[in-house]
């Protein structure tokens, strides 16, 4: 469940299977959008409550099991 404004880590959620269920704050700014986000299903399932599901995985937030993603993207940031 999410509270507030959709963000990253919904997208992400969904990317690796997570049911997402979300209560916006405010449904005109906080909701994803078909418009901008196509690869998503969105569902209102109530007043101010949304459903999404991913239509295709892969398409959205490429998740990648990566090792060492500190080293890689962080620790150079750190250095400057």
């Amino acid at each position: 469940m999410f509270f507030g404004s959709a963000t990253g880590v919904c997208i992400q959620a969904l990317e690796e299977g997570t049911r997402i269920i979300h209560f916006p704050n405010n449904e005109v700014i906080d909701v994803f959008s078909n418009e901008f986000w196509p690869s998503l299903g969105i569902k209102k399932i109530g007043e101010k409550i949304y459903e999404y599901k991913i239509k295709q995985k892969q398409k959205i937030f490429i998740v990648k099991n990566e090792k060492k993603k500190f080293n890689k993207y962080f620790l150079p940031l750190l250095k400057k």
